[in-house]
């Protein structure tokens, strides 16, 4: 690639930004500068000055309230540049934070906005932000609550995948007990979640064992299995019952009662 047309670019960008600044004249061309310079640098494998720039771009353009195209793209491209200087998790944070834009952008479409908001709630499952992934999922049921209400499938979904995130992520299993046994309330008096449920009961009692509550398990247990019973899957479902009961005292190193 010829180089030296980044190069030449760099000292003409430089004098355009200079009149711009004097004249306070500040629009999307003006952004597209910043940028410009900092897809230069980059490509010339100045990296902190391509930083610089395409950071810039970012905040001048939030400070002015520039709604342009080129803020998205410029996410993309400091993302690409945080990979290329070992920073991949800077990366993701510049996918999130673009994705957050997205969401006030789209406005009253509520299926994109919560495909958007689970990217922005696995993206900080993904780095162990605990505080702001559980806002995220939260804002999703609120969202879908708002909307639908709670007896719907995106509801029950959206919470099993909180619950999920609660024990396997963060290691809070009370708290995904806590929310499997919500669903279970909703959905059993529906033919319609009985699928969901029943999964429900499988994560319930094997996240109730994994904190050591055999009495919880043995009294929830007899209700599991009924339920099971009621659908068309019975002998795999009941088999997998047990099995997480089992992996939860497990987990507890409760070997004797596993």
């Amino acid at each position: 690639r010829d180089l030296k047309k980044y190069e030449e670019a760099i000292p003409c960008l430089k004098k355009s930004i200079q009149a711009m600044d004097k004249l306070h004249y500040k629009n999307c061309d003006y952004l597209e500068m910043l940028y410009g310079m900092g897809t230069c640098y980059k490509e010339l494998k100045d990296y902190t000055k391509a930083e610089e720039y395409l950071r810039r771009t970012i905040i001048r353009g939030t400070y002015m309230g520039l709604n342009c195209a080129i803020r998205e793209t410029t996410y993309d491209e400091l993302a690409d540049l945080y990979v290329k200087m070992g920073k991949p998790e800077f990366a993701d944070f510049c996918s999130i934070r673009k994705a957050q834009e997205n969401v006030m952008q789209i406005g009253g479409d509520e299926d994109k906005q919560i495909d958007v908001l689970y990217d922005v709630a696995e993206s900080y499952a993904k780095h162990g932000n605990e505080a702001e992934c559980i806002k995220t999922y939260k804002e999703i049921l609120d969202l879908i609550e708002s909307k639908k209400g709670k007896i719907n499938d995106d509801y029950l979904l959206y919470a099993r995948l909180l619950s999920s995130n609660y024990n396997h992520i963060f290691n809070k299993p009370h708290e995904a007990s806590e929310i499997n046994k919500e669903i279970i309330e909703i959905g059993k008096e529906f033919k319609t979640f009985k699928e969901i449920v029943v999964h429900s009961y499988h994560d319930y009692l094997r996240y109730l064992a994994s904190q050591g509550k055999k009495d919880s398990v043995e009294l929830i247990l007899p209700e599991a299995v009924k339920y099971c019973e009621s659908t068309t899957f019975t002998n795999s479902q009941e088999r997998n019952l047990y099995e997480n009961i089992g992996l939860g005292f497990f987990e507890a190193k409760e070997f004797d009662i596993s």
